[in-house]
């Protein structure tokens, strides 16, 4: 008996020293330096062609530019130099000569206009931005010299070779097949894809041969999984399995500043994006301005939010997202319901109008509309709502005439904080044409913010489009929705995202 003892203490003595060896061992090579990160998002291909990004891309390829999300300055990556500004139309760009894409291939400067071609061609999402771009003018002057030119002369030429510009390798994208863009790629960033199981993860792992040895990232291995309910990726945030939750809700964020789980640190970051409250040119009722300001007026701006977005939203004060460089705070419409009831009057509606009104099945967009319908019912517009699928919606939207009035929700943006997006949604090109203003001083102050070239003519330009809503009321600004993220403390040191689809996963720090 007493052997047997020994023995078993002998035995349970080599686990423990085992179980510690081998967890010390993890922590020091590989364990320690993979980083499991939860997100709503659904895993996609990794072609450009099919998806204009998503949160694995940032890991596998780079732009010309980056944007660093300390300061959300753009600044070089892959281009050794900010452009050189040969004329109005004509930029020169200089490329690092030591880059590489993950077979080895040094990147020339065919490789950018491939891929920018690529990215303008008839069947990518991306079309509309690299549509600027006069191709047919557009070289490689030597293998790392590329000059681009313009059409005409366009202020947003940085946004699109800094934003979803990445950058692949044309040997290998003319020879693989579509198909096999789901989990191979080339590029020339830090990471290669492993796996993408679809509706499951994707993996990836740091190339030994990334080619910027000084911004080398600290982890080694990303395992991203894909969630489709947001409780069961807290619980697995807060027992341990993954390290870092991206895109929390309130309740959940609510409860990790209170200390829920241990080790936690909660970040919560003003997003590019606000919501909107669309008032359609072609609804008759809405042609009077005098409705329009009602409308405006009969609601607590303050009173959406807060049932929208509780502690991650905050009231809109113009177009522009309050971070925006180009912002102006216009300030938001005061709650004034006795002289929302005057202005209906004034207007011809003493007795009410009724508004007939197609929404998102999104939680949010839904407080939304019934906060809304609350507050028009306190001064006599009946507001009739219905809620869809956003496949079935957005198509009556993009055609017209569907909806009275309209929510458009920019909840996900760019982590470039440009403006042309927002006002692209208004302009007489927009594809959605219950969004489009078709008056002709709105679009002359669209082209004159479209083609100023100095930042000084552009926020005089962007200031003037939006003093143009704030005394015209076609959008009304609703709110900001910050992004919430949280990671464990323990193994991760930093991490600095500015939002998910194009997550910043490469710039964390490890303890």
């Amino acid at each position: 008996m007493k052997k047997s003892r020994i023995l078993t203490l002998v035995i349970a003595f080599v686990l423990i020293v085992s179980s510690f060896t081998a967890y010390a061992g993890e922590g020091a090579d590989d364990a320690g330096k993979t980083v499991t990160v939860g997100t709503m998002m659904a895993n996609t291909s990794m072609d450009h062609m099919a998806t204009p990004g998503g949160i694995a891309f940032e890991l596998v390829f780079e732009g010309l530019y980056d944007v660093d999300p300390d300061t959300n300055e753009i600044v070089p990556r892959i281009a050794a130099e900010m452009p050189e500004q040969v004329d109005d139309v004509t930029y020169r760009i200089k490329l690092k000569e030591n880059v590489t894409f993950s077979d080895g291939t040094p990147l020339t400067a065919e490789d950018i206009l491939y891929s920018y071609r690529r990215m303008g061609s008839d069947n990518c999402k991306e079309k509309a931005t690299y549509s600027i771009f006069d191709f047919d003018n557009c070289v490689a002057e030597d293998d790392h010299t590329v000059v681009l030119k313009t059409f005409e002369p366009n202020g947003n030429v940085m946004n699109a070779i800094s934003a979803l510009a990445d950058i692949v390798s044309k040997d290998f994208y003319e020879t693989v097949s579509d198909a096999d863009l789901w989990d191979k790629t080339c590029g020339t960033g830090p990471y290669i894809i492993e796996e993408n199981v679809s509706g499951s993860h994707y993996k990836l792992t740091l190339r030994e041969d990334y080619w910027d040895k000084d911004a080398m990232p600290d982890v080694q291995t990303f395992i991203i999984k894909s969630y489709t309910e947001m409780s069961t990726m807290y619980t697995d945030f807060a027992n341990g399995t993954i390290d870092l939750i991206m895109g929390l809700n309130e309740s959940n964020t609510n409860h990790l500043l209170e200390g829920e789980v241990a080790n936690a640190t909660v970040m919560t970051v003003p997003t590019f994006a606000v919501d909107y409250l669309i008032l359609p040119e072609d609804v008759e009722v809405l042609q009077d301005v005098r409705v329009r300001e009602a409308i405006a007026i009969a609601i607590d701006w303050a009173d959406v939010v807060d049932n929208a977005y509780g502690s991650l939203g905050s009231v809109a004060t113009s177009m522009l997202p309050s971070n925006s460089p180009y912002y102006k705070n216009e300030g938001a419409f005061e709650y004034d319901p006795d002289r929302a009831i005057e202005l209906l009057a004034e207007a011809g509606f003493e007795n009410g109008l009724e508004l007939n009104v197609l929404s998102t099945s999104d939680t949010s967009a839904i407080r939304i509309h019934e906060t809304i319908q609350a507050y028009l019912a306190g001064v006599g517009i009946t507001m009739n709502f219905q809620t869809q699928e956003t496949s079935a919606l957005m198509p009556s939207i993009a055609m017209g005439g569907a909806s009275d009035m309209f929510v458009l929700m920019c909840m996900s943006a760019p982590s470039v904080g440009t403006p042309s997006q927002v006002f692209l949604h208004a302009n007489d090109d927009s594809p959605l044409v219950t969004c489009q203003i078709n008056d002709p001083e709105y679009n002359v102050l669209w082209d004159n913010f479209g083609s100023a070239l100095t930042e000084e003519a552009k926020k005089d330009a962007a200031y003037a489009l939006q003093d143009w809503h704030k005394e015209n009321i076609r959008y009304i600004p609703i709110g900001e929705k910050n992004y919430a993220y949280a990671y464990n403390n323990v193994k991760i040191a930093k991490a600095t995202l500015t939002c998910e689809a194009n997550a910043e996963l490469r710039f964390i720090k490890l303890n």
